[in-house]
């Protein structure tokens, strides 16, 4: 039963957190699929649940017979849900009524299938899949000669098959190859004319270089492959307007992989000339899609802490706010009428939900006027007895779900605000800072600072599980927003060029100082967590400083030359330090804290997955073994079969309750509560 009185956040809160997966609106508007998981203790996993919901609101159905299938959608008129499952020969594409029954298959491919999209007349089902091994090939495989040779044959550091493009026609039930291409299809979508294809390929699957990923149009009607683009730039999710003159896309440069958060670009298919458009670059793109008039994009970004949805007008490159959200709004899928989008909504208070938004009448007047602000969402439904979409010039949002209600109620919720300041070289920065409910407002607070990954991360207005529990034990919580965070422009995400752990550290230390000089922070209990880019920031920062007592590294990197070709690092060879280590060693080694290690003085906690391929699991281990050497305490943690990050409960609660205990060792609160695990109750009995 769950307490009588609201309680202060805990790790099993943390755990509990039921969170939204994949999200697909029908193309009329008229129905959401998404999928939700919650806690499995006794499996060790979470418990993944398929629903589908009226747009208009209402109650959700739960499509028990989908609960395994993956990718998600409609068939384009809308009247039936079409997904990825299991079959006799490997993965294949299959339909189901809106009102559940039966399944129909509709490929057959051998070896199965990757990736599908329905042509719009819903003739044709195009989908990829990796090239197959003969069947000698493949018995001796099976047998045991599967040595992986890297680099060759579409083998990055695990073993992968190139992939290609294939055709199924519905009605014959016949399948046609289209591309033979040494390269892998990352990304493609079908023509209006359901003739015409384009995707980005890319050809070499080593770690670092899927920036040598092309655009190419496939022509079904006549067999030919014509590669749009020929440079060392990503392009990704390329789409067709819906009078199929142009392709949209995203890329950071026409040359070269860039440092910016990207732009969108127009390419004629017919002559393969690309026009850079500028009007959205301002943070990290979310969703996107082409609006009906084939002259309008809608966007999803973010924006300093908050992110909202935006439209691009191709012909003048101007861009608006179509929603005015204090909090994280992210589009997750578009409706063809251009009005009707589905989209998930979290702020610090609350974890996410879903909902649905209509921008009103439709056409050039649903866009004329100001920004809608849909941060009064209201409840589950509340909007759902209107029978229909929404009235012309009715822009209130739908809420869909309320998937943790105990969140503010069972359980306290402790508030966070932005804070700013300026760094040393004038550099202005911003970060989230939550605080202990109960927080008098003049005694300085034990304070942790969280580094968040990337580099290109950001700290936003968004609900943050961990900074509760922190904040439930007494601790005031710093999420910085240091150059090189990518919601700020391309200025400060390019600051950090050539500089890693250079200015970044002097961003993190001023924010500290100027919550000691706001009487915030208490200077003698200082400790600082991170992951992955926040680990490795994390480690150069003890390095350069004694002031904290405590620190958690998860995930980090000590020696770049070390990891270099076995982890995901290519932002450090063209963007970040530049070159290769073997050329210029002195410059890699002063930009790495395995070269400082005889500095630290910070009692460490490092945490690890045994399989992570981004950052590798031995960068932990000689950074333990440094500090044992040195006699500085330290413990390191290594999680068997999790990669880069954690995703088992049990070995992600053994991770929170360890690092809970070590800063509260070394960096005491004025009160602690148990942490004890499996001592917590559910905040969310029965589910």
């Amino acid at each position: 039963m769950a307490d009588a009185a609201p309680r202060a956040w805990t790790i099993e809160d943390t755990l509990e957190v039921a969170r939204l997966g994949g999200v697909a609106i029908s193309p009329d508007g008229a129905w959401v699929l998404y999928t939700e998981s919650r806690l499995d203790w006794d499996a060790n996993r979470r418990k993944r649940a398929v629903f589908l919901v009226a747009a208009k609101g209402g109650t959700a159905k739960r499509l028990e017979p989908l609960d395994g299938a993956r990718g998600l959608g409609f068939t384009p008129d809308s009247s039936r849900i079409t997904f990825v499952a299991d079959a006799d020969c490997g993965d294949q594409v299959f339909t189901v009524g809106l009102g559940g029954g039966r399944s129909k298959r509709i490929t057959n491919h051998a070896g199965g299938v990757e990736d599908f999209a329905w042509s719009r007349d819903g003739h044709n089902v195009y989908f990829t899949a990796e090239e197959p091994r003969d069947a000698a090939a493949q018995a001796e495989w099976d047998a045991g000669g599967d040595a992986i040779f890297v680099g060759e044959d579409g083998n990055g550091l695990e073993a992968q098959r190139w992939s290609n493009l294939w055709v199924h026609d519905v009605a014959s039930g016949t399948e046609a190859r289209l591309t033979d291409l040494s390269a892998t299809v990352v990304d493609f979508d079908v023509a209006p004319d359901g003739a015409r294809v384009v995707m980005s390929a890319c050809s070499d699957n080593r770690t670092n270089f899927f920036w040598r990923s092309e655009l190419y149009v496939v022509d079904r009607t006549d067999g030919t492959v014509t590669q749009l683009t020929d440079n060392d730039a990503p392009e990704d999710s390329p789409k067709w307007s819906p009078d199929g003159r142009w392709i949209a896309y995203h890329a950071p440069d026409a040359e070269w992989f860039d440092l910016h958060n990207g732009y969108f670009w127009l390419i004629d298919p017919a002559t393969g000339v690309a026009r850079q458009l500028e009007g959205q670059r301002e943070g990290e793109l979310g969703a996107f899609d082409w609006l009906p008039d084939s002259r309008h994009l809608w966007f999803g970004e973010s924006r300093g802490v908050d992110s909202n949805l935006f439209e691009l007008d191709t012909e003048t490159d101007t861009v608006r706010a179509l929603t005015a959200v204090n909090g994280s709004l992210r589009p997750r899928g578009f409706a063809s009428d251009g009005v009707t989008y589905v989209y998930t909504l979290s702020d610090h208070l609350a974890p996410d939900d879903l909902f649905v938004g209509h921008l009103g009448g439709g056409g050039e007047a649903a866009r004329a006027g100001d920004a809608v602000d849909l941060s009064d969402v209201g409840e589950v439904g509340e909007f759902g007895e209107h029978g229909g979409l929404g009235d012309p010039g009715d822009d209130k949002p739908v809420r869909l779900t309320d998937l943790n209600p105990w969140v503010g109620t069972t359980v306290r919720v402790a508030p966070s605000k932005v804070v700013n300041w300026t760094s040393p070289d004038g550099r202005p920065v911003e970060g989230v800072l939550t605080l202990p409910l109960d927080w008098d407002g003049a005694t300085p607070l034990p304070l942790i600072m969280d580094i968040h990954g990337g580099p290109p991360g950001y700290w936003g207005n968004q609900f943050e599980g961990e900074h509760q529990l922190l904040a439930g034990q007494g601790y005031a919580v710093l999420g910085p927003n240091p150059r090189g965070s990518s919601s700020y422009g391309d200025e400060h995400l390019r600051a950090l060029m050539g500089d890693v752990g250079g200015g970044e550290y002097e961003d993190l230390m001023s924010g500290v100082d100027a919550l000691i000089a706001r009487g915030v922070a208490d200077p003698e209990r200082l400790a600082l967590r991170g992951w992955s880019w926040g680990g490795i920031l994390g480690a150069w920062t003890i390095t350069q400083t004694e002031r904290f007592k405590a620190a958690s590294l998860g995930a980090m990197v000590g020696d770049w030359t070390a990891e270099i070709g076995g982890g995901l690092m290519f932002d450090l060879q063209l963007h970040y330090i530049g070159g290769v280590p073997w050329v210029d060693r002195a410059e890699w080694d002063s930009r790495s804290a395995l070269t400082f290690v005889t500095h630290v003085t910070t009692p460490t906690l490092l945490l690890h997955g045994e399989r992570d391929d981004v950052s590798t699991v031995n960068q932990s281990q000689m950074f333990y073994t440094a500090l044992r050497d040195r006699n500085v305490p330290v413990r390191f943690i290594k999680f068997p079969r999790q990669g880069h990050g954690i995703d088992e409960p049990r070995l992600e609660r053994i991770a929170l309750t360890e690092e809970l205990r070590w800063i509260q060792q070394y960096c005491p609160p004025t009160k602690t509560i148990d942490t004890e695990p499996g001592q917590n109750p559910s905040p969310n009995p029965g589910a």
